[in-house]
């Protein structure tokens, strides 16, 4: 919901993209998606940055000014104190993720928004962040009465699939 909130309002949204396959293909997954839905909307006001190393979580000093909703594809389930900064200085957080994290507090008591393959509320934990996209792509299109609209990028989850080498025996991580 908040995504769409995001495009409707026509907000600025800053993607942090984790500089490896699976953060390439989440990124690309989500920005394309998104792009699908309100292609003027996402070519104006949605932004996305690199890390110039081999580095993973939100690079603060990367954000725009401006930004409303930072996102976290396959990266910063970790970061709550960053989340909370970013909060306090009223940007909204979105992680997308599948790296453990600490369940020992509140999973969103940084106030960020966490989906990951890991909490103990989803059976699958063998997911990574392009397959936790594509399950918040999937929900997406169940709000907008559209099943099957993000199967278009299924070679994307694919790809972050076998290259974060992921364990295949999942029947559903199989099928992706």
């Amino acid at each position: 919901r908040r995504l769409l909130s995001a495009l409707v309002h026509q907000e600025q949204v800053y993607i942090q993209v984790d500089s490896e396959c699976d953060g390439y293909t989440s990124a690309a997954l989500l920005l394309n998606y998104m792009h699908d839905i309100a292609p003027a909307t996402v070519e104006r006001n949605w932004h996305y940055g690199l890390h110039k190393a081999k580095l993973h979580g939100i690079s603060e000093e990367s954000i725009p000014d401006g930004t409303t909703l930072v996102i976290a594809p396959d990266s910063s389930s970790n970061e709550s104190e960053l989340h909370a900064r970013l909060i306090q200085a009223g940007k909204t957080c979105i992680v997308l993720d599948h790296h453990e994290f600490d369940t020992g507090f509140d999973e969103n008591g940084s106030g960020a928004i966490i989906v990951n393959s890991q909490q103990e509320s989803y059976g699958n934990h063998y997911l990574s962040g392009v397959g936790v996209v594509y399950k918040v792509c999937q929900a997406i299109d169940g709000l907008r009465n559209r099943q099957g609209e993000c199967d278009i990028f299924l070679d994307l989850v694919a790809l972050g699939l076998t290259g974060d080498m992921m364990d295949m025996r999942s029947p559903e991580t199989n099928y992706y």
